[in-house]
């Protein structure tokens, strides 16, 4: 990972119920919470993998992927299985570009 910028994943459902403060399973964001004018993160891209919540009482907790202050990134070739609260959410984000990515419907 680069100089600025924090990654995190979860795939052991004990560590991902315990990390309540992140509330997602891949969480990318500035390394400086957005009150100290952390600068955005530039040219973030994900690309080719499966994200499934690793059980389902975690899942019901999380979201799935969470970008925040991203500028000019992409998600491609990604499958968000069902499971979570959010598949996908992008805050404070802008032009990131979604190409083959496949969210999970809703339930009415």
């Amino acid at each position: 990972l680069g100089d600025g910028w924090l990654a995190m994943a979860y795939t052991d459902p004990q560590k991902a119920a315990a990390a309540v403060a992140t509330t997602a399973v891949l969480r990318v964001h500035p390394a400086r919470p957005a009150d100290e004018k952390a600068a955005a993160l530039e040219q973030v891209h994900l690309n080719g993998f499966t994200l499934r919540p690793a059980s389902s009482t975690a899942a019901a907790k999380t979201d799935g992927i969470v970008l925040k202050q991203v500028l000019n990134g992409s998600l491609t070739h990604l499958a968000i299985a069902p499971g979570g609260r959010n598949a996908l959410v992008l805050e404070e984000s802008e032009n990131v570009k979604l190409e083959y990515v496949a969210l999970p419907e809703k339930s009415s």
